[in-house]
């Protein structure tokens, strides 16, 4: 996908920062925004415009995928090792239909929403045109 995408698909394990990412990117750009991890749809040639994987280190994730301690999929017996195998079955899969990846591990939402724009050719750019 080129920087003339209309739109910009965050996919991501929980913890990624897609929601978080999301509202810094609407604050600075006119692109719709797609908060998802549908990523089925995306293989299978859907394209709602530049597919951007929010990845991390399992650590940096799972800390803040823990956080909040209301999500379903934790909720289990042994959450570090249910996350440790959600992330590594997902990873080729995000892998495999992303068109630019961020580790967002070491960086604030607002850093990598500035990377993901970088990617795009739009930083600096004026925040209603962007």
């Amino acid at each position: 996908m080129n920087a003339v995408a209309t739109s910009i698909v965050l996919i991501g394990m929980m913890g990624a920062g897609k929601s978080s990412v999301g509202t810094c990117l609407q604050r600075r750009t006119a692109l719709a925004l797609f908060d998802t991890d549908d990523i089925v749809a995306s293989k299978f040639g859907l394209r709602l415009g530049l597919t951007v994987w929010l990845d991390g280190n399992e650590e940096a994730l799972f800390e803040r995928a823990s956080r909040s301690g209301n999500r379903p999929l934790l909720q289990v017996k042994s959450p570090r090792r249910s996350f440790a195998r959600m992330l590594q079955a997902r990873q080729p899969l995000y892998g495999s239909v992303a068109d630019v990846r961020v580790d967002t591990s070491m960086l604030t939402d607002e850093e990598v929403a500035l990377a993901i724009l970088s990617k795009l050719g739009r930083v600096g750019a004026n925040p209603a045109t962007a």
